[in-house]
């Protein structure tokens, strides 16, 4: 896309629109991916045919595929928290044991790992 709008694929599947936005993080010192998203990016975007993949790139490249509810929810449960003067969420991503964790050790997003089949 020419401007950046927030979306980065625009893509059709049987006849469905799916809006995309992509973000990459290496892993850092503590293990863990850190990302950012505009909130005012994600409140302009927030439909049911959106979805987040996080890209974590680390010893391996995993992909973490969530649906614009399930980045909604872990808002709202405080998993993915509100930074830069309420202008971002932050979200933090660990991986231990070949389980993936978004922002709290007991939430596991492990279910969305690689899960490209859940963009239908």
């Amino acid at each position: 896309m020419n401007v950046d709008e927030g979306l980065d694929i625009v893509a059709t599947k049987r006849e469905r629109l799916y809006n995309i936005q992509v973000k990459t993080a290496n892993e850092n010192k503590f293990n863990n991916y850190v990302f950012d998203l505009r909130i005012s990016s994600f409140e302009k975007h927030n439909r049911y045919n959106t979805f987040y993949i996080f890209v974590l790139r680390g010893r391996d490249t995993h992909f973490l595929v969530l649906p614009y509810l399930e980045v909604q929810k872990n808002i709202d449960e405080k998993n993915i928290l509100v930074v830069s003067k309420g202008q971002r969420y932050r979200v933090n991503i660990k991986m231990r044991e070949d389980n993936l964790y978004l922002g709290k050790k007991e939430n596991d997003m492990t279910y969305y790992m690689d899960k490209w089949e859940s963009i239908t």
